[in-house]
């Protein structure tokens, strides 16, 4: 998996003013090696969800090589969206369901994870968290 590091950019910046073209080349240097998985959708932390919908419009690869973020304090209905749309999804925590907090986290999934499953129970999508281990 490829990440753009805007989680990285975010902290010690400040903000989220970054040019995506040198990842975007980056990428496609890589996608087609073969441990190549999958990577990581630019996406704005502190941003709104029209704002990292603009950035997955703007990602030049593809469905099958991108994942897009979905951060756990935007709607369930982009979070149901990403899911239909995407092979897979990011998850990453931050606002109220903060990895600090992981009964609130742990709570928003179980009541989101009931709105993505198929009539086997299996999720439609592969899940990713980001960060959740810390």
């Amino acid at each position: 998996a490829l990440d753009n590091g805007a989680f990285t950019a975010w902290k010690a910046a400040g903000k989220n003013k970054i040019d995506w073209s040198d990842y975007y080349e980056f990428v496609a240097r890589w996608k087609n090696h073969p441990g190549f998985d999958f990577a990581i959708i630019p996406d704005i932390i502190d941003g709104g969800e029209e704002e990292n919908d603009a950035l997955l419009n703007e990602w030049p690869h593809g469905k099958l090589a991108g994942v897009p973020v979905w951060h756990m304090n935007e709607s369930d209905a982009r979070f149901i969206h990403l899911c239909n749309e995407f092979p897979r999804v990011a998850i990453g925590s931050c606002g109220d369901y903060d990895v600090k907090r992981p009964t609130l986290a742990v709570a928003r999934m179980k009541d989101l994870i009931r709105h993505i499953v198929d009539g086997h129970g299996q999720p439609v999508t592969k899940l990713h968290g980001l960060r959740m281990l810390n």
